[in-house]
């Protein structure tokens, strides 16, 4: 009998192989695990014919994996409460600054700038804006022994005032204002600061030297430029990268933490709560990355890739436009547009950038506006700010503006 269940064992186990693999069009091959499920065939003695029962080992199923995104903890983040006081004026002075390279390369430029002035100076007269305009270089070289203030005098031959951090002016006065007289010709002629300027160009340093108190007290070459609860807006015009990052002012910083520093001492430096802090940097858009990263104080050499502007873009909000491109029209439109805005009561920065747009909630005077409606407000991603529409705008002077976000610390 021992004989018996052993060869119809066997023989049932052949032909039931032979019927998964004849029984289908597909060809399998067979694993241990089949063999193992073979070996659970019976046969009953009892029967006559002897009957075969067959079971098999339930298939084996595979472990599900779930995949989960887990978010940044809660505590990354922090709620923002950001209060405004909208001025009763319609209006607040606009104090704005170009700060133009004056290397050997910018020749063309330095002549777009100065041709792009006329429309966008008169967009300030037609809607009554009260502004300063003034001019300062890249270059921050020292000033301090007579060889060094000699060197100066040559290079900026036909100016009457200059120097790192102060405003430029082939004129007795310091910067333009409405009534100065041939205000156009004098921009011009001003926006032309030549190209003996050093070739470590930095606009970052020009404008966090300019703003030392030392510079705006009596006497200072800045005197009088800065206004109480002014917006102060910086154009920085240059075909190559910044070379603040790694000298002195931010040694040991990262790009974005040098960025930060110079930004927050702009803001410092307007007094009066509703002053405002606006940057807009021209640079060539279209260089190519270098190939590794540079080595910072960069001191020789062209670098035109922007990489300090563009890594500052994002996180303080500084949009950038193409030197290489007809950037007179972005003077003349997108720039004028976004400093008359601030000037109007109209556009409001908001001092972090939300991390959830869903949870952004603007009021005045505990009344909530609907975003984008066309009597409420809307946000501007780039320039990371609030923009009043309609009758939020119509009604918002004198009142409380409270904008509450969400953002990451």
């Amino acid at each position: 009998m021992d004989d018996k269940r052993y060869f119809y064992k066997h023989l049932t186990a052949a032909a039931l192989m032979m019927t998964l693999v004849t029984g289908c069009n597909e060809q399998y091959a067979f694993t241990p695990n089949v063999a193992d499920q073979l070996d659970a065939v019976q046969v009953d003695p009892t029967t006559s014919p002897p009957v075969v029962v067959v079971t098999t080992a339930p298939p084996t199923i595979p472990p599900v994996v779930i995949v989960t995104t887990t978010p940044p903890p809660s505590s990354l983040y922090e709620d923002v409460v950001q209060e405004i006081s909208v001025p009763l004026d319609r209006t607040r002075p606009a104090d704005i600054v170009f700060v133009i390279d004056n290397s050997g390369s910018m020749s063309d430029e330095q002549q777009k700038v100065a041709a792009s002035f006329n429309k966008f100076i008169s967009q300030f007269h037609v809607r009554d804006i009260d502004y300063h305009i003034g001019v300062m270089t890249t270059d921050i070289s020292s000033m301090q022994s007579a060889r060094e203030i000699s060197s100066w005098k040559s290079k900026m031959s036909g100016f009457k005032r200059y120097g790192p951090g102060c405003l430029t002016s082939r004129y007795d006065e310091a910067y333009l204002t409405k009534n100065s007289p041939d205000l156009v010709n004098r921009f011009n002629n001003n926006a032309k600061v030549g190209l003996r300027g050093a070739g470590d160009e930095t606009g970052l340093g020009a404008i966090s030297r300019a703003i030392d108190p030392a510079k705006f007290a009596v006497g200072g070459c800045n005197e009088g430029f800065l206004r109480a609860g002014s917006v102060l807006s910086v154009i920085y015009v240059s075909d190559e990268d910044d070379t603040l990052v790694g000298r002195a002012e931010c040694a040991g910083l990262s790009i974005l933490d040098c960025g930060q520093k110079v930004s927050q001492s702009l803001k410092s430096a307007v007094s009066g709560q509703d002053a405002e802090v606006r940057q807009y940097a021209i640079v060539d858009l279209k260089a190519r990355a270098p190939s590794k990263p540079l080595k910072r104080p960069i001191t020789t050499g062209f670098f035109a890739y922007p990489e300090v502007f563009r890594t500052l873009s994002q996180p303080l909000a500084i949009p950038l436009f193409s030197i290489v491109e007809d950037f007179g029209v972005a003077i003349q439109q997108q720039i004028a547009s976004s400093i008359l805005k601030a000037a109007e009561n109209r556009t409001f920065s908001l001092n972090k950038r939300p991390s959830d747009l869903t949870k952004l909630k603007v009021s005045l005077n505990g009344e909530l506006l609907i975003r984008g409606d066309a009597n409420g407000f809307v946000y501007d991603d780039a320039a990371n700010l609030i923009e009043l529409r309609g009758l939020a705008l119509a009604e918002s002077a004198g009142k409380r503006l409270v904008i509450e976000f969400t953002a990451l610390k």
